[in-house]
């Protein structure tokens, strides 16, 4: 969610972030933070040593983006449960065919990927009609 309209959305936005979704995403983003850290330490040879102010700071705009992920991903499936959007067999296979072009695979590869029914497609298309439904509203 790039778009600057999106984000202003989904900051005026009151919405309640139950706990246990919002730890879940601090835990993974620690998880993603500790790799990123230990694969810069593999690919420089350099350690990043954080003082206990600096690992502060870390943890507390990490917080933030957990809850703003958790809650921009609430707010999109409010969007599509409301507006019942709905994704067709030709958006699917669009959408796949598209990823095949960019990717240089066959379309048997994305099938492989995705599943035969392609269903794992299905949310990504339903979030970006959100998304644009979003756009159209600011």
């Amino acid at each position: 969610m790039e778009n600057n309209g999106i984000e202003k959305y989904i900051d005026s936005q009151e919405i309640d972030v139950p706990r246990d979704l919002f730890e879940e995403e601090l835990r993974l983003l620690l998880i993603e933070e500790a790799h990123r850290v230990q694969y810069g330490s593999f690919v420089t040879g350099q350690y990043e040593i954080l003082t206990p102010e600096e690992k502060r700071d870390s943890y507390e705009e990490l917080k933030k983006i957990a809850y703003r992920n958790v809650k921009a991903e609430l707010l999109i499936k409010n969007i599509i449960e409301t507006q019942r959007f709905e994704v067709t067999r030709e958006e699917l296979e669009e959408e796949a065919l598209g990823i095949s072009e960019r990717q240089n695979v066959t379309m048997e590869q994305i099938k492989d990927f995705f599943g035969e029914e392609l269903s794992a497609l299905r949310r990504d298309i339903l979030a970006k009609k959100a998304e644009k439904y979003i756009r159209s509203l600011t």
